[in-house]
């Protein structure tokens, strides 16, 4: 999961849309960022062996479509109810902290 590049498939089980990919990447000192759509965005992680919470995340400033700063909106407001994760060798599931699935990634193609 850490340093790895992850693109978003879903939020809130719903397919992501739009031509930029949404991004997600945890670097080895816990600082995480990537694009949320339309701006880039970063925060921190904190990990604790199933546990994962991001900290408030900040975000660049640009325009965007009307549906594509919606999707933003959810994706950020999901990461910050994060509270968990599965892990396996293509996917990475970030869930709330009920274990419910807020977020789907896979691995980047490098």
């Amino acid at each position: 999961m850490i340093d790895q590049l992850w693109t978003v498939t879903s939020i809130g089980g719903r397919p992501v849309t739009g031509t930029r990919p949404l991004t997600l990447s945890i670097a080895a000192d816990h600082r995480a960022g990537g694009s949320a759509g339309c701006n880039n965005f970063f925060t921190e992680a904190t990990i604790d062996d199933s546990k994962l919470h991001f900290g408030p995340a900040a975000a660049t400033r640009m325009a965007c479509a009307t549906a594509i700063a919606d999707q933003e909106t959810a994706f950020l407001a999901a990461l910050a109810a994060v509270g968990g994760y599965e892990l396996d060798s293509t996917s990475l599931r970030l869930l709330d902290a009920a274990g419910i699935p807020l977020i789907g990634l896979i691995r980047a193609a490098e």
